[in-house]
């Protein structure tokens, strides 16, 4: 199946310029064409999109006043790529979900890179199994990744940048019955070190971590 579409954008903005003044609503336009092909008797689904969107006077945070409050000013973005999905199942006992975006953002004005905080590469997978002797049984594994990114401190002008990483997680949940199941989550296997967002405040994520779960179902 092909498919386009297009859609127009209005987004009000609640940011503030550097004069303490609402920033104008954000406006543009989105178009889109792909393909979706199924396979596997319709339990696999592929796509293929390719995206172009235009936003005029998108807010975005410019620097802190002398009296400590953020403010923004509008910025007009381009944005073009692709998308790669893949979703569903193989068989009975093997499911995927599957990802991958490339994209550019360019300046409105003189064409040049913006939100260089905002990965131009990213990539998601998740692997389900069940084992076909016993199906009460159920185990994944999957995880993200992302190309670098970086910005620059308004205050100081210096630049901060973090490379591309992987997170890696995994899962496996036990139908003890038919009202009784054991879960176990493990998040962050590789106890990747990274910062949360370069945009304005950044955080260290969370290191590697486990939960156990028993679930009753009435």
């Amino acid at each position: 199946m092909l498919y386009a579409s297009y859609s127009d954008i209005y987004q009000p903005q609640d940011q503030y310029d550097i004069d303490m003044h609402y920033l104008d609503p954000s406006k543009g336009i989105n178009y889109e064409v792909g393909a979706k092909a199924q396979w596997f008797d319709n339990r696999l689904v592929t796509t293929l999109a390719l995206f172009h969107a235009e936003q005029e006077n998108l807010a975005t945070l410019a620097g802190v006043t002398d009296d400590l409050r953020w403010y923004y000013r509008g910025t007009d973005v381009k944005s073009r790529g692709f998308e790669l999905e893949i979703a569903g199942r193989m068989n009975e006992y093997l499911g995927i979900n599957a990802g991958y975006t490339n994209q550019s953002l360019d300046g409105e004005e003189d064409g040049g890179d913006v939100y260089p905080w905002v990965p131009r590469k990213s990539a998601n997978l998740w692997i389900t199994a069940k084992l076909p002797g016993y199906q009460a049984l159920e185990f994944g594994i999957g995880g993200r990744w992302q190309s670098d990114v970086f910005n620059v401190d308004t205050s100081s002008g210096g630049a901060v940048r973090q490379g591309s990483y992987a997170v890696l997680n995994a899962f496996a949940r036990w139908n003890l019955n038919e009202h009784l199941s054991l879960r176990v989550n493990a998040d962050n296997l590789t106890d990747e070190k990274y910062l949360t967002s370069l945009y304005n405040v950044g955080y260290y994520a969370a290191p590697a971590q486990y939960r156990v779960a028993v679930g009753y179902r009435f």
